[in-house]
């Protein structure tokens, strides 16, 4: 059932998923339940599969509320929840690698190509879709500051400048501190 609701919702793109509330919580319930089978599925030491839930599944819904999104902050918000998960992704997989890497010989290892690693490369390259996604993001924005300043008054902007008024900025108050927060990097 969850699969028929997520291909008809991410099928069509021209629904909007952050305008459109209802199919909104919809997705989010979804991401919720494969949060929970993600982790069944850690418990059940079926690494490879859980990681593949998060990678075809938990991921192109954040990244589908990213490129729906206009505010960029949200859109940040999105790339960055996606990046979380990657990075717990990454340590699952560097775990697992370290583990086959001790019990096996390094003679056996280089002649084959495992699912683990072809699995990490998934993920390195998600990694770097979003950086550039970021990156896009952030060179936007720089873009715009620099119209900004260019169509302001030289004296205004001296005057901003040496009181050190800058526009407000918001205090993310996070929970979990155990994992890097990308929104600080950014």
């Amino acid at each position: 059932r969850i699969e028929v609701d997520l291909n008809e919702i991410l099928s069509e793109p021209t629904v909007n998923t952050i305008d459109n509330k209802q199919v909104f919580y919809r997705l989010y319930e979804i991401l919720q339940q494969y949060d929970i089978s993600f982790n069944n599925m850690l418990n059940l030491d079926r690494f490879n599969d859980a990681c593949e839930i998060m990678l075809t599944r938990s991921i192109p819904i954040w990244k589908r509320f990213a490129r729906d999104t206009k505010n960029q902050n949200e859109q940040k918000k999105y790339l960055c929840q996606v990046l979380n998960i990657l990075e717990q992704l990454t340590e699952i997989l560097a775990e697992r690698w370290h583990l086959i890497r001790i019990i096996t010989s390094q003679n056996d290892l280089s002649s084959i190509q495992l699912p683990i690693q072809r699995q990490f490369i998934r993920v390195q390259l998600e990694i770097i879709n979003i950086l550039l996604d970021l990156l896009k993001i952030s060179a936007y924005e720089m873009f715009n500051e620099r119209l900004r300043r260019k169509k302001t008054h030289a004296t205004y902007l001296a005057v901003q400048d040496f009181v050190g008024k800058n526009e407000p900025t918001e205090e993310h108050n996070d929970e979990n501190t155990n994992n890097i927060k990308w929104d600080d990097m950014i």
